[in-house]
C-alpha cells in the first residue's frame, strides 16, 4: 500500500511539474518544426498553433524565443477575414523568410509591415515559411491556406538550394520527406502525386516514442541534454547550439581536418600546399587548437595562406569543398530541375490569377550571398564566377517578366551573419527595404488606396 501511495505521489509530483513547465517555461528542441504538427500532415513538417520557437544568432549565441501564431507560422496572429480591407502581402520562402538568425520582431516580413504601416498605410504582411521549404511547399501552402488570406500580392522567395529541395525524391534518402511531391509529365506539364511513401501513421514503436517526446516538457529536456552530448563534437557553431539553456560569453572556435576538408585547400590553393598536405593527412580525424594550428603552419612555410587555411579548416554545419560549386558554372535552363521550378512558379502565377492577385519573385542568389561564399572560399574568384552566381536570378527575371510576374531586384545586399549563410538582422532590413521600393515602384497606386486617413 505504501508503495503504491508513493507511487501514486510521484505520479501527480510529474504531472504537476509538466504542467508548470507547460505553461511558464515551455522548450522547443527544433527550429524549423517537427513531424508532429497539424502542419506536417500537410508539408512534411511544421509547429503547433503557439508553440515555442527557438532562434540563435550564431555569431553572438544569443538565443531568441518566440511563439508561432494561431496557424503555426512565426508571424503575428493572422484571420482569414480582412475587416479593415488591408492590402495584404503574402510572404512565402524557406529559411531565409522563416528567419532563422533573428528575433521574430526582426524578421523581413516584420520590418516591413512595420516600415509600411509607418508610412501611412493599412498594409498586412503575412509571413507562411519553414526552413528547408521547397517552392514546392511553398506552392502547395498557397493554395491550401494562402489563398484564404485573399492577398493582393504574392511574394514567392527563390533560393538556389529549391532545386534540388523540389526533385528530393530524385535524391534525398528519405523518400517519405513530404507527404506529396510534383513532377513533369511527357509534355512538360506540372502533376502533383500523392507521396506513396508517406506512411507515418505512429504505428512503430519508435514513432510513439518521438511523439510522447515533442509533447512531454520534461522528456524535451531530457532529450535535449542527450542532444547536446551526443552532438558536442560539432563545435560551438553547429546549428544544435541553439539547445544551450543561455548564450556563452564568447564562441571559441575549433578546427578539424578531414579528406573533405583537404581537398577543398587543394582546390582552393590549386595544389600549392606543399609539405603542408602530407602534414593534414596524417592528421586527419583530429580536432586542432587556433595555436596548434597556427605551429602546424609555421612548421611547414604556409603562414602567408593562414587566413584561407583557417575558414576551410574552422568547423561549421554548412558545406563546403565540392568542386562543382567552387567552379560555378552558369544555370542550365534546360534541365529537368529549372523546367520544373518554372513548372511551379507558372502554378503560382495560376493560383495568383485566380485570386485577382500578383505575383513576385525575390530571389536569394544576390551580391550579398556571393560575397558571404567567397568569404568562405566556397566560390572561386572572378567575374565569370559572380555572373554565373547570378546568372540564377538573371535567369528567373527573364522567365518572370515573360510572363507578367514581378522580380524583385536586389538593390541592396542581404547581409549573412558570419558563421551562417542566412541573413542577419541587417540582411533581413535590406530585405524589407528591397521589397519596399518594390512596391513603390509597381504599386503605388493599390498601395494609396489603402492609406490612412490622417485625422
Amino acid at each position: 500500500m505504501a508503495a503504491l501511495v508513493g507511487i501514486g505521489i510521484l505520479g501527480i509530483g510529474i504531472a504537476a511539474v509538466e504542467i508548470l513547465l507547460r505553461e511558464f517555461l515551455p522548450y522547443s528542441l527544433v527550429t524549423i518544426g517537427h513531424l508532429y504538427a497539424d502542419n506536417a500532415d500537410l508539408y512534411g513538417w511544421g509547429f503547433h498553433p503557439y508553440e515555442l520557437i527557438r532562434t540563435r544568432d550564431p555569431d553572438t549565441g544569443e538565443i531568441y524565443k518566440a511563439y508561432a501564431n494561431n496557424h503555426g507560422w512565426r508571424d503575428r496572429d493572422r484571420v482569414f477575414e480582412n475587416p479593415s480591407g488591408a492590402y495584404r502581402i503574402l510572404a512565402l520562402g524557406d529559411s531565409h523568410t522563416f528567419g532563422p538568425l533573428v528575433p521574430a520582431t526582426h524578421t523581413y516580413t516584420r520590418i516591413l509591415e512595420d516600415t509600411l504601416t509607418s508610412a501611412g498605410y493599412d498594409v498586412e504582411v503575412l509571413n507562411i515559411a519553414y526552413g528547408q521549404w521547397g517552392t514546392d511547399q511553398e506552392v502547395e501552402a498557397l493554395r491550401l491556406e494562402g489563398a484564404r488570406y485573399q492577398p493582393d500580392l504574392i511574394v514567392l522567395q527563390f533560393c538556389d538550394n529549391d532545386l534540388l529541395d523540389n526533385t528530393y525524391r530524385q535524391w534525398h534518402e528519405n523518400k517519405a520527406l513530404k507527404p506529396f511531391y510534383y513532377d513533369l509529365s511527357d509534355d512538360g506539364h506540372l502533376v502533383r502525386h500523392a507521396n506513396p511513401d508517406w506512411t507515418f501513421k505512429e504505428s512503430s514503436l519508435k514513432d510513439r516514442l518521438r511523439r510522447l517526446i515533442t509533447t512531454s516538457e520534461i522528456l524535451k529536456r531530457c532529450y535535449g541534454v542527450y542532444l547536446r552530448y551526443a552532438l558536442r563534437s560539432l563545435g560551438p557553431t553547429a546549428w544544435t547550439w541553439q539547445l544551450a539553456p543561455e548564450a556563452p560569453a564568447s564562441i571559441v572556435y575549433s578546427y578539424s581536418v578531414d579528406s573533405t576538408k583537404i581537398e577543398h585547400l587543394n582546390v582552393v590553393l590549386q595544389g600549392r600546399l606543399g609539405e603542408f598536405s602530407r602534414l593534414l593527412r596524417s592528421l586527419e580525424g583530429n580536432t586542432l587548437s587556433a595555436n596548434g594550428l597556427d605551429e602546424l603552419l609555421w612548421s611547414a612555410g604556409v603562414t602567408s595562406q593562414r587566413d584561407t587555411i583557417f575558414r576551410i579548416l574552422e568547423d561549421h554545419w554548412f558545406p563546403r569543398g565540392a568542386k562543382d560549386s567552387y567552379w560555378l558554372t552558369p544555370p542550365d535552363s534546360s534541365c529537368f530541375e529549372w523546367r520544373l521550378y518554372f513548372a511551379l512558379l507558372e502554378k503560382g502565377k495560376a493560383v495568383a490569377d485566380s485570386l485577382g492577385a500578383d505575383l513576385a519573385v525575390i530571389s536569394d542568389q544576390e551580391l550579398g550571398l556571393y560575397l558571404w561564399r567567397r568569404y568562405w572560399h566556397i566560390i572561386a574568384p572572378g567575374d565569370q564566377h559572380l555572373q554565373a552566381f547570378l546568372g540564377y536570378s538573371e535567369l528567373i527575371r527573364r522567365f518572370s517578366e515573360a510572363r507578367d510576374i514581378g522580380f524583385i531586384a536586389s538593390h541592396h545586399q542581404h547581409t549573412r551573419a558570419r558563421n551562417d549563410p542566412h541573413p542577419n538582422l541587417e540582411g533581413n532590413r535590406a530585405m524589407a527595404l528591397n521589397v519596399f521600393e518594390y512596391l513603390l515602384k509597381h504599386h503605388t497606386g493599390e498601395l494609396d488606396q489603402h492609406r490612412r486617413s490622417v485625422p
